[in-house]
């Protein structure tokens, strides 16, 4: 058989983990198997374990994904307070969407419970954890003109702090008191000189 190139075997990385965040979607993730991966990517069962040696692995590989994806360009594009704060609000109001929250409810349960017994999952997560505290503390060095990183970490860690509680508050059931942590987003925002 001849050996593939980088570029072929990332496609079916790709591929396959496309297909696992359908079947996740579908499914959550106790619910998904490797077999519907497989039918999902119109690849074999063999292909998949050539790729990801299990199903954690293929979930671990996904969180880091997502991760390099949203993390690293949070607040790119935000230029001002204004522009982060209207990011923070389109975060924040995107955890409440009824449509979608339930099943992503589902799913992050999913993923706290399993990142439990797994530790490449568990690896996974606090390393998006670790990424997005990062883009956020990053972000309020960026706004500020005197620059002070103990006041940055202090303001950065708060509004991380707000992100995670309202995805704590839908992961629960309970309704997200948005516009309360808004309020208090721009409070910390205006800190920044």
């Amino acid at each position: 058989m001849p050996k593939r190139d980088e570029s072929h075997m990332a496609a079916r990385r790709k591929q396959i983990l496309d297909a696992a965040s359908a079947s996740i979607n579908q499914k959550g993730i106790a619910g998904m198997s490797i077999s519907d991966i497989s039918a999902a990517a119109g690849l074999s069962v063999g292909a998949i374990y050539t790729h990801f040696k299990s199903k954690e692995e293929i979930l671990a590989a996904l969180i880091a994904h997502g991760n390099d994806v949203q993390s690293m360009d949070l607040f790119n594009d935000c230029k001002t307070k204004a522009a982060t704060l209207a990011r923070l609000k389109a975060l924040l109001h995107q955890v409440e969407q009824p449509g979608d929250a339930t099943l992503h409810g589902r799913i992050a349960i999913e993923v706290v419970a399993l990142a439990h017994r797994s530790p490449r999952v568990h690896d996974a997560m606090e390393t998006q954890y670790r990424d997005l505290r990062t883009a956020v503390l990053l972000q309020v060095e960026r706004l500020q003109t005197l620059p002070d990183r103990a006041t940055a970490a202090l303001i950065g860690d708060c509004l991380l702090g707000l992100m995670l509680t309202t995805q704590f508050q839908q992961l629960t059931g309970i309704k997200p008191d948005t516009e309360v942590k808004l309020r208090a987003a721009k409070y910390l925002l205006d800190q920044i000189h």
